[in-house]
């Protein structure tokens, strides 16, 4: 002890220091200038400090070693400074260890230490934090605590809450294969990245609210009781992850990737409209063009049964591998691809122009496929389709297998069977259009069976667009009358001939009346009149509900009849049934 004062590097490794020793070393460290104890080193490698270790506001200028070594007491380590390495490598902490406003310049090695107590480390600060492995029996206290690099709490066992509420980490904070006994409270966190890669939670977990500009990582972790997740985050990685009971998670700004995540019990992903006061605008200028709206990316490999997407983008999403998919509920606004269509618009009064609309919802898996296959030809199913997660690249899009027009018929099926068991039949609409487009398009399908549903895509978008199906009636009808001007009516009314002889005496008069066949012998000029017009308007007309006009027709007049009373009916019913389909209750 003779030796010691303040600067002075202190070397007692494997040494049993009781509690009067440890004061003792302090205060011969003590700088009368700033009224702290200050060493140049600190060596104290495989020792045991029988009593408390009273190091409150120590500052090292060198490097502080605290490997293996056993504390049986309080160690107070607040407010101190170490601007050197520290490393307190398997260090066993018996009792509490404070840390409150401490900092650390450079590495703090804490790398697989035992703290049979609580640890607080509150406005603490960390240049580079190895709490590798590390095992916490009581309160891991980081709140407020401040992490300048990478902070490694990976394989760490908490068996008590660990707070990290309203800690800042600008660069990744790894719990990758911790295990979580207790509480996590990550309340208020902003980080790059936060790892939570194959942990463990034995308990209820809330993580309230951090703010990732980078990763929120969950895959292959395991949730064993229920869990909240609110967070604001650039993405968050779910796959693989396992959730065996009641999930919530309310999202801002986030990607979600969800692929093979297995959900056991009710799972809600919802859009929080709300912000919860943090500063988003590091989020915002990663991609300016971005929204709010959580997006899902994939849900291939998840049983849906138990799932609910409200306000969700899924204008990327591939559904292609997704379980029960008629069973996934979706609320609020969620935001499907749009297939673009054209349009007209009024500008003024007089000019009406084309503009390009949305006119159905649209799947990833289709769009993939048409930029593969072309938008008219028939699509092979034996030619691989563009996604994500893809095995191979070919002329820059990914590819994997599977995903082939006749999956997509299955995927628009059980989509629209879950609008339809939601009672939302208008909803449902656009899911049944996309499965007549894949059945359209598919070589799977018989060439009849294509030509006929070309047929039904053209008159009336299977029976889904009114305006169509009103339009070729307006065709049908138009045709009919000026068929019948040209070629139905006669020359005009056809008048009885009574045809007799005269009768001798004694003998009966015999009279035979008969009507001529209608005639069409006028010039071509003189059939297209007002009159004539006039006269075919209501046989049409008849046609369309299917009743005849008792109209005397030449035999190519009755022959156009006849074809109108089959043709117009059937358009005009699938006009009404396009209507039916939109507002469907």
């Amino acid at each position: 002890m003779a030796g010691l004062g303040p600067g002075s590097s202190v070397d007692h490794r494997g040494t049993i220091i009781s509690d009067g020793d440890a004061r003792a070393i302090v205060e011969r460290l003590i700088d009368p200038e700033t009224d702290r104890p200050t060493a140049a080193d600190l060596r104290f490698d495989e020792a045991t400090f029988t009593g408390a270790v009273p190091f409150r506001a120590l500052r090292v200028t060198g490097v502080a070693s605290f490997d293996r070594t056993v504390f049986e007491h309080e160690v107070d380590l607040a407010s101190a400074t170490f601007d050197g390495g520290a490393s307190f490598w398997g260090a066993r902490f018996k009792s509490l260890l404070h840390l409150d406003n401490a900092e650390f310049v450079q590495q703090a090695m804490f790398l697989e230490a035992v703290f049979g107590s609580s640890v607080t480390a509150y406005r603490a600060t960390f240049r580079q934090a190895q709490f590798h492995r590390a095992e916490f029996a009581g309160l891991a206290g980081f709140a407020l605590a401040r992490f300048e690099g990478e902070a490694h709490f990976s394989q760490a066992q908490f068996g008590g809450e660990a707070r990290f509420s309203q800690a800042t980490g600008e660069g990744l904070m790894d719990f990758t294969a911790a295990s979580f006994a207790g509480d996590l409270d990550v309340a208020g966190m902003t980080c790059t990245n936060l790892g939570l890669s194959r942990t463990v939670f034995e308990k209820r977990v809330h993580l309230g609210v951090p703010m990732c500009t980078g990763t929120l990582n969950l895959t292959d972790a395991r949730f064993k009781e229920g869990v909240v997740v609110r967070a604001v985050a650039a993405v968050v990685d779910a796959q693989r992850a396992r959730f065996d009971s009641t999930t919530t998670f309310q999202l801002r700004y986030a990607q979600v990737r969800l692929a093979n995540a297995i959900l056991e019990k009710p799972t809600s992903i919802a859009f929080q409209r709300v912000t919860w006061g943090h500063d988003e605008s590091a989020l915002a200028s990663l991609d300016p063009a971005a929204s709010e709206r959580p997006k899902i990316d994939s849900l291939g490999g998840v049983d849906t049964a138990h799932l609910q997407l409200t306000d969700i983008d899924l204008t990327s999403c591939r559904f292609f591998g997704a379980v029960h998919l008629d069973k996934l509920s979706l609320a609020g606004d969620c935001l499907f691809d749009l297939e673009v269509g054209w349009g007209w618009r009024l500008l003024g009064t007089r000019r009406i122009l084309p503009y390009r609309t949305g006119r159905r919802r649209i799947l990833q898996e289709e769009r993939d496929c048409r930029a593969r296959n072309g938008r008219w030809s028939s699509w092979s199913d034996s030619v691989l389709s563009p996604s994500a997660g893809a095995a191979g690249v070919q002329g820059g899009i990914a590819l994997v297998a599977g995903a082939r027009p006749s999956d997509l018929v299955a995927l628009y099926r059980q989509l629209r069977k879950g609008y339809e068991d939601a009672k939302d039949e208008p909803g449902a609409g656009d899911f049944y259009y996309g499965e007549m487009e894949m059945r359209r398009h598919s070589d799977r399908f018989g060439w009849w069976e294509r030509r006929l549903l070309g047929l039904y895509w053209a008159v009336s978008g299977y029976g889904l667009r009114a305006l169509r199906a009103l339009m070729w009636l307006m065709v049908a009808m138009s045709t009919t009358v000026v068929a019948l001007m040209l070629w139905g009516l006669p020359n005009g009314p056809a008048k009885a001939e009574t045809v007799g002889a005269v009768p001798l005496p004694g003998q009966s008069l015999s009279l035979t009346t008969t009507t001529p066949l209608p005639k069409l012998t006028l010039p071509y000029r003189e059939r297209i009149t007002a009159a004539r017009f006039w006269k075919t308007v209501p046989m049409t007309l008849n046609s369309v509900v299917f009743r005849s006009s008792g109209q005397n027709l030449t035999p190519r007049g009755n022959a156009i009849e006849m074809t109108s009373r089959l043709v117009e009916p059937a358009l005009l019913a699938l006009f009404v049934l396009a209507l039916r389909s939109r507002v469907k209750r």
